[in-house]
């Protein structure tokens, strides 16, 4: 059996457009809600902090011959990577600063553009929709920020409130992801 070599050659170069178009597909397609085809099963956000790596691991398959014939034996170019790593880091520091914010919240928080089914005083609008907003005030001193949540629709790629102002009582969160957030 071949062993795979993975840059060895001096010559590199940036992914191909096929490259991009089909690692971006296989990607929706494996984070696709099985529900609701226009949502993904994890958050937007982290969609976007797995790409880079999703793309890198897809270019190095196809050029090692394990996905098929593309730019066999050209190593993916260390734009590439340092673009991969860059992203993680600065995820890394934004989720320290989110992580604070987080500790703030009442369990169970959805995220923005997380589906919830809602359950409120307002019995005509009962039913699923996109968290489009979030109002976070801080609560009293070692209670959890009180958090209000604006509920919509999305029209047209623009959200479209329908519910403001609702309280964290009034949702339960849904594992659905909006893939525009």
């Amino acid at each position: 059996m071949d062993e795979t070599q993975v840059g060895t050659s001096t010559v590199s170069a940036p992914l191909s457009d096929q490259e991009l178009d089909a690692s971006a597909y296989a990607l929706r397609e494996l984070l696709r809600s099985r529900g609701d085809g226009q949502s993904y099963r994890v958050p937007a956000r982290r969609v976007e902090l797995i790409r880079p790596f999703f793309r890198l691991g897809w270019a190095m398959g196809v050029r090692t011959g394990l996905t098929g014939p593309a730019l066999y034996g050209v190593p993916v170019d260390s734009r590439t990577v340092t673009a991969a790593v860059t992203e993680l880091m600065a995820e890394a520091v934004a989720d320290r600063l989110a992580l604070d914010t987080a500790r703030r919240l009442p369990q169970n928080s959805p995220a923005l553009w997380q589906r919830v089914s809602y359950h409120g005083s307002l019995s005509h609008l009962h039913g699923h929709y996109w968290v489009v907003g979030m109002h976070i005030a801080s609560g009293q001193v070692g209670y959890p920020a009180e958090v209000r949540y604006d509920l919509g629709r999305e029209l047209d790629g623009a959200a479209v409130p329908a519910v403001r102002r609702v309280r964290h009582q009034s949702v339960t969160v849904l594992p659905e992801f909006h893939e525009h957030a």
